[in-house]
């Protein structure tokens, strides 16, 4: 690495769905930490839009065709929808960031809220090449472990000492990112599990980070003599995530929705007219209708006994109904320029290089 690049940044991928999010993680991340990179990967033209315009100096905005390379982006458009074209992203960014500008980030999700700093998890990173916060499922919640990892990949810590397996990720994401949880993958999260095996990684069982809706009843949280939120032991909750599941009444939802607003209007993005985060990204009316209908779930379901021909099922699904390409390029990239793109990036893998990002 002939380089010079700052020791550490954090990192986050957002679309136009969820510009509100991103600047309230960016607002919420400034209040501990105003000096620190910030890596804002853009998924399409309105987000680039929003974050480009600001003039925070140490906020790096580029788009997702940039940290794959316009081969890769233009053939995974061809084939994933927008949440899959998301979690595939992070993977590449994380490869992107640490090798141009920090040794070691925090990949985020847009919807935490940083109650507190979080120094000792950034401190681990000077001994530890990964850190990784654990998904809490019990052994009575095996099969669902199973399906979606042991980790979560809301909250992941990387080091640049670990690119060759951050490119290995990347590669597996490339290959398969998609949100039916088969033949042991689903999304980017379930390849996290592999990363147990590289020595002196860092497990994360602190109860208060990463607190979501999933474990909030179980949780009970509840706020002190000092209105310092906390669970039912007394560990104080330092990141929430406002997934989309939570309960819009939760004090923490609604502080972290407020937040979003005052970003907006710190980066001057109020007017905007983004979509809202509800949207899944450019499908066809065709898609929209069967989704709505329950049609796509049903056969899923049903095809979730044969994984291998669900697998190639919904890629050949969602090569017919995306809408960024033609149909005959869509075709083209999925069935044709993957394999060859895909051997390109496991060559780079195996031989040490930096990813070509070239045609």
């Amino acid at each position: 690495m002939n380089k010079t690049l700052e020791k550490f940044g954090f990192a986050t991928v957002t679309s136009e769905g969820y510009i509100d999010q991103t600047a309230g993680l960016i607002l919420n991340l400034r209040r501990f930490y105003p000096n620190i990179p910030i890596a804002i990967c853009t998924l399409d033209k309105s987000a680039h839009t929003a974050f480009n315009s600001s003039d925070d100096p140490h906020l790096i905005v580029v788009t997702a065709e940039v940290v794959w390379g316009q081969a890769f982006w233009r053939n995974i458009i061809a084939r994933m929808n927008r949440p899959e074209l998301a979690f595939a992203t992070k993977s590449a960014l994380c490869d992107w960031f640490l090798n141009n500008h920090v040794t070691s980030l925090f990949l985020l999700d847009s919807d935490l809220l940083f109650l507190e700093p979080i120094d000792d998890l950034v401190s681990l990173l000077d001994s530890h090449p990964v850190v990784l916060v654990t998904s809490r499922h019990g052994i009575d919640e095996w099969d669902k472990s199973g399906r979606f990892g042991l980790f979560s990949a809301g909250i992941v810590g990387l080091t640049y000492n670990i690119s060759l397996e951050i490119r290995k990720w990347k590669s597996a994401c490339f290959d398969n990112c998609s949100a039916v949880p088969l033949s042991g993958t689903y999304y980017e999260q379930k390849y996290l599990d592999t990363f147990i095996n590289i020595p002196r990684v860092a497990l994360i069982h602190d109860l208060g980070i990463n607190i979501s809706q999933t474990f909030l009843k179980a949780m009970a949280p509840y706020q002190d003599s000092e209105q310092r939120w906390r669970v039912k032991d007394g560990t104080a909750i330092r990141i929430f995530h406002a997934s989309r599941a939570t309960d819009k009444g939760f004090p923490l939802y609604q502080k972290k929705e407020l937040l979003n607003q005052e970003g907006l209007k710190v980066l001057s993005i109020a007017t905007l007219d983004f979509t809202p985060r509800e949207t899944l990204g450019s499908e066809l009316n065709m898609a929209k209708i069967a989704r709505r209908i329950s049609i796509g779930r049903i056969w899923t379901n049903i095809l979730n006994t044969v994984p291998y021909l669900s697998r190639k099922t919904m890629t050949l699904y969602r090569t017919c109904t995306l809408g960024e390409l033609s149909l005959l390029d869509r075709f083209k990239e999925t069935f044709i320029r993957k394999k060859t793109l895909l051997i390109r990036l496991q060559s780079q893998i195996i031989e040490g290089q930096t990813p070509s990002t070239d045609d």
